[in-house]
């Protein structure tokens, strides 16, 4: 499966809004807000660079942002690098989708982005994203809480050059295993 990814559009943050994800990932759902509407136009404010991920079928399946809006109260984001924050919509979460998913999200940043480093923070909490980075080749850099509801993060960062190199691995892999299943 491939995905397209385009600006965020009106109708893509409202729908964000009401996603609901399972415990214990309901920590990441999207405030309740009694303004959809005001709440939906701060996601498309052009420096947070929102945009929508698209399939094959042209359904809408998530979303990422690329700059500071990845950024979580606590952490040290001194060293030049882009952000990413992400999300894909909670009834697709767990079905095999994550390998592409995150493969396409970082493809368009290295492509329209002038970053040589990428930056993903996460809640510890979130083996499954924390595997999934890690299988990409992003490397721990620092761990810190967050002072305003105590979460524990993990900043991870991953090199182009890096990047090249896993996805190359991690398609072989898959070529080789639907070969075998197929």
């Amino acid at each position: 499966m491939s995905y397209k990814i385009t600006p965020l559009t009106r109708v893509d943050a409202l729908e964000i809004l009401n996603w609901r994800y399972p415990f214990p990932y309901d920590f990441y759902d999207p405030p309740f807000v009694e303004d959809t509407t005001a709440f939906a136009e701060q996601l498309l404010r052009n420096e947070l660079h929102f945009h929508g991920i698209w399939d094959d079928a042209n359904s809408f399946v998530g979303f990422c942002s690329y700059g500071w809006d990845g950024q979580v109260m606590g952490g040290d984001y001194s060293e030049p690098g882009l952000d990413i924050g992400l999300g894909m919509k909670p009834e697709l979460i767990d079905k095999g989708r994550g390998n592409q998913f995150l493969e396409s999200i970082l493809n368009f940043a290295f492509k329209n982005f002038k970053s040589i480093l990428i930056r993903i923070t996460v809640a510890n909490f979130n083996h499954r994203a924390l595997f999934l980075y890690e299988k990409f080749g992003f490397t721990l850099k620092q761990q810190f809480i967050d002072p305003d509801n105590g979460m524990s993060y993990s900043i991870l960062v991953l090199e182009k050059g890096d990047f090249s190199l896993v996805c190359s691995a991690i398609n072989s892999y898959s070529a080789r295993n639907n070969n075998n299943t197929g």
